[in-house]
């Protein structure tokens, strides 16, 4: 008789054993990729609130700077300066970061806008050939996708665009070897 209760013992041993590690085998992997989910979701969000918060500062910088310039060597200066600076910054907190900006004035009449638009200084456009396609990137019947909308410049009378590029690598392309994935976060910002 004991020797049927020492088995009987045994085997409900080896089947709570059994379940533990069943229910941690499924369970564990679960727990691990939603805390990588979040972690990469945290990941992303810093990276998207960095990139507009870098583009506001940049055009806001260059707005209050190099706005009233109006030679275009100066303003290519001053807008290269400001570039420099905040692409510096970016660069400390993400690496490969592009920051790019430029100056528009509208030179015309008040009141209309059959003035030409100029677009006076660009500082950082040979670091990322397709840049300059921002304001309004929907086609209407005046104007192609990405090109400049005259309405802006012209109430305004001068326009700056930043636009900032950081480069991003999710978690799972870094852990795993032989996966190419080529992305990252794009803001514009006009003031």
């Amino acid at each position: 008789m004991r020797s049927i209760v020492r088995a009987l013992r045994s085997i409900a041993e080896l089947d709570s054993r059994g379940t533990a590690v069943t229910e941690f085998a499924i369970i564990a992997p679960v727990l691990f990729l939603i805390s990588i989910a979040g972690f990469e979701f945290s990941r992303t969000f810093k990276y998207l609130e960095v990139a507009k918060m870098l583009s506001r500062e940049t055009s806001s910088i260059a707005f209050r700077m190099c706005s009233g310039e109006t030679d275009a060597q100066k303003a290519n200066r001053c807008l290269e300066s400001v570039r420099q600076d905040l692409e510096g910054f970016g660069r400390n907190l993400f690496e490969g970061t592009v920051v790019l900006v430029s100056l528009y004035r509208y030179r015309g009449e008040y009141g209309g806008c059959d003035g030409t638009i100029d677009r006076i200084a660009v500082a950082g456009a040979e670091l990322r050939p397709s840049a300059i396609r921002f304001i309004e990137s929907d086609a209407t019947e005046e104007r192609e996708p990405g090109e400049l909308n005259r309405r802006v410049v012209c109430d305004n009378r001068v326009v700056i665009v930043s636009e900032v590029f950081i480069p991003y690598t999710t978690i799972l392309t870094m852990l795993l070897p032989g996966i190419e994935q080529a992305g990252g976060f794009y803001d514009v910002a006009i003031m």
